[in-house]
């Protein structure tokens, strides 16, 4: 993979989001161009590879590195051999599409990386102190943040695993962390799927050809850094008819392998090492050998109880942030109102919590009181999902 810095100043930028075509490509001349770009009218090409990075700049003068996840000259090559070929075939034709739109994409390619800024390291330490159960995944994520954020450098971390019981949190902690990243992310819930080729497409020779989940949230999010989630990873089925659904998983967890993975739709390779990879299991045993051994895996603790109380009480606070100006952000969540949320599931807790902020503000109070929980408790949970949970 080659690496680049950019030392052109922010005058040299053109007036383009997120970053500048020129920024990647100067002012390119003759020699530059590649060999099937030549004499065809088209915007000039650079002769990057794929998976190449570069650093330029943003139009507010900001550094930005980005990367070449596909080469369009490649993509007009391959629409330009089955173009006439496939004249009325429906299945073919949407394949086409999708060349015609990599083959035309105005960035030639390039999608911007994770570049850390002090912004998102702030958020993500807020999202620390609120999820202490979660303390080994943003000790990782955090470190590799204030890496990026000191060297200049595109955020980087391991595919990881994050083992645990069911409603601790763990895709939503995912979504989250995303979130702080401003980065896009593509949720694949493993137990309602079938095939490998949820990740890496089916052809046109299937029933239901399709893009797969990695070309898809590359192609569809403009970033080359997304965060996939798989979801219950321990749920794939082992044995299907339409092939492993996690067997593309080996090369896609490998970094060199990675970089020039081919999706079976496009039947075009793409780089997506610098997906960020996140998966949930509740069982690590159901999950084969080769894929536990291309992860990190961490283990999410059942909360404490002292735990629990800092998780309700940052709940609390984000459904009172969402009314805007109406709660003071200094008033004090009381013991009486997070007594009541106790022996409440994480995931009915927020639904509760929810409903009672509102019945708040529906009384004109800017306070939440022990009887909004309990009137939200109520409302939203049958005698049997209100049964207690040890953990918690």
């Amino acid at each position: 993979m080659a690496h680049h810095r950019s030392q052109r100043q922010p005058d040299e930028v053109a007036e383009q989001n997120p970053f500048s075509i020129e920024a990647v490509y100067g002012t390119p001349g003759p020699d530059r161009l590649a060999d099937d770009e030549k004499g065809r009218g088209d915007a000039p090409l650079l002769i990057h590879p794929l998976g190449t990075e570069i650093e330029c700049l943003t139009e507010a003068g900001h550094s930005q590195w980005v990367k070449r996840i596909f080469e369009p000259s490649t993509a007009a090559a391959e629409l330009r051999h089955d173009d006439n070929d496939h004249f009325g075939d429906s299945k073919e034709q949407a394949r086409l599409r999708a060349l015609r739109e990599m083959a035309e994409d105005p960035m030639k390619g390039w999608r911007p990386m994770i570049t850390v800024n002090e912004a998102m390291v702030g958020a993500l330490e807020s999202l620390a102190e609120g999820a202490p159960n979660f303390r080994s995944l943003f000790d990782i994520v955090l470190s590799a943040a204030k890496a990026s954020l000191h060297a200049g450098m595109p955020f980087r971390v391991p595919p990881v695993l994050l083992l645990g019981p069911p409603g601790a949190g763990k895709s939503r902690a995912a979504t989250l962390m995303a979130e702080s990243l401003a980065t896009a992310i593509e949720k694949v819930p493993i137990t309602m799927q079938t095939g490998c080729g949820v990740l890496s497409g089916l052809d046109v020779s299937w029933r239901n050809p399709r893009l797969g989940a990695v070309a898809r949230v590359l192609l569809g999010s403009k970033t080359a850094s997304p965060v996939l989630l798989l979801d219950e990873i321990d749920k794939s089925n082992p044995r299907s008819e339409y092939g492993q659904l996690l067997d593309p998983l080996h090369d896609l967890l490998e970094q060199d392998t990675a970089r020039c993975f081919t999706d079976e739709y496009l039947r075009l390779p793409i780089a997506a090492d610098a997906i960020i990879w996140l998966a949930t299991a509740n069982d690590h045993r159901m999950i084969p050998g080769p894929i536990l051994d291309r992860v990190l895996l961490i283990e999410v603790l059942q909360p404490t109880e002292a735990e629990m109380g800092i998780i309700l009480t940052t709940m609390i606070r984000a459904a009172m942030a969402r009314w805007g100006g109406w709660f003071d952000r200094t008033t004090p969540v009381t013991a009486d109102t997070l007594k009541m949320l106790r022996g409440i599931h994480p995931r009915a807790a927020r639904r509760v919590i929810d409903l009672a902020v509102g019945f708040a503000v529906a009384a004109g109070r800017p306070i939440i009181l022990p009887e909004d929980v309990e009137h939200a408790r109520k409302v939203t949970m049958s005698p049997k999902s209100a049964m207690k949970f040890g953990f918690i």
